[in-house]
């Protein structure tokens, strides 16, 4: 099917995905910069990978209280969609790993800042 496409419309679809990746690429640099600078990013609502929308590390998970939002509700989830672990907490801010290859997913705004240790 891809081929086709790709025949009709002139497209290389894996020279777009290359591109699409080498941006992210860019962007997760910028993020990590950041955070090994004391300063956090904002994430979601969404699902994010780790290693490629948001950097691997270990952080701590800010309550933004966005939409009177008063809790931390997170999922991550391995690349089979297999739920890995959640985190729900009325705490404003709650330790999180995230390592390579696992997803992220939240209905709300929070931030992540680098545990500096």
């Amino acid at each position: 099917m891809l081929e086709c496409l790709e025949e009709v419309y002139n497209i290389d679809f894996n020279k777009l995905e290359q591109k699409r990746l080498e941006k992210k690429k860019k962007v997760l640099v910028k993020q990590q910069e950041k955070l090994d600078k004391g300063k956090s990013i904002k994430i979601g609502p969404g699902k994010f990978k780790i290693g490629i929308d948001i950097p691997v590390g270990e952080f701590y998970i800010i309550n933004l209280k966005e939409n009177n939002w008063k809790f931390i509700d997170v999922t991550v989830y391995d690349e089979e969609g297999q739920r890995k672990f959640s985190i729900f907490s009325r705490d404003d801010k709650e330790r999180i790993t995230l390592t390579e290859g696992l997803y992220l997913k939240s209905e709300e705004r929070y931030e992540l800042r680098k545990i500096m240790e």
